[in-house]
């Protein structure tokens, strides 16, 4: 199960010991619905309107965007997670990366007869939590609350949604450097980590 919440975690792309609250949306009743992605924000600039954007990185933004939350009054968490296929190719004497397509990475709508996954938020956090038919459980602290006004929700990773992604940059790093693939990668994943996700409720 922990599997599951953890590739979750990094396509989107996020434990308080407060105020214990007795509803799962805690002081965030408005969350509940559906939620898809807009946009991104980094270094208070939107990624979207982002002038160094490559057709590749449209396409993936866009096929990311496909993705949505979905946050249920009884405390249910669902939702369908979108992870464009990104691949090095050598052109024009030079690695690159090509967009591939966009797939579907996860649908918890269907991993739900497998078991039971929740969610809950605390002191700004939103923690989602599972139960595996064969009694196992775990939790990951999913992302952090910025805002949410009206129709709109901003959110942040958390510590152990940066971890993650941060461990899955350095995974990727080495298998290009195990191929010998001199290709240009963020050199400071912590710019984009540090940024936030917008939201937008259907």
């Amino acid at each position: 199960m922990r599997k599951i919440l953890v590739i979750a975690a990094l396509i989107i792309g996020v434990i308080s010991c407060g105020k214990e609250e007795d509803s799962a949306t805690g002081n965030y009743p408005e969350i509940v619905g559906t939620w898809s992605m807009v946009d991104g924000e980094v270094n208070g600039q939107s990624t979207s309107l982002n002038p160094d954007l490559t057709y590749e990185d449209k396409q993936a933004q866009d096929c990311a965007k496909r993705s949505t939350l979905k946050f249920l009054a009884n405390g249910d968490f669902r939702g369908v997670f979108y992870m464009p296929q990104v691949e090095p190719e050598y052109r024009n004497n030079r690695y690159q990366f090509v967009y591939k397509g966009c797939n579907r990475a996860l649908d918890l709508d269907d991993l739900a007869t497998e078991g039971t996954i929740k969610y809950k938020i605390r002191n700004r956090k939103i923690i989602v939590y599972g139960k595996g038919e064969d009694g196992s459980s775990t939790e990951i602290e999913f992302f952090n609350i910025e805002s949410l006004s009206g129709r709109t929700l901003k959110l942040s990773y958390s510590e152990e949604m940066k971890a993650q992604l941060r461990s899955a940059y350095e995974r990727g790093k080495q298998i290009l450097q195990q191929n010998n693939i001199d290709i240009e990668i963020p050199e400071n994943i912590d710019v984009a980590l540090n940024g936030f996700i917008i939201m937008e409720k259907q």
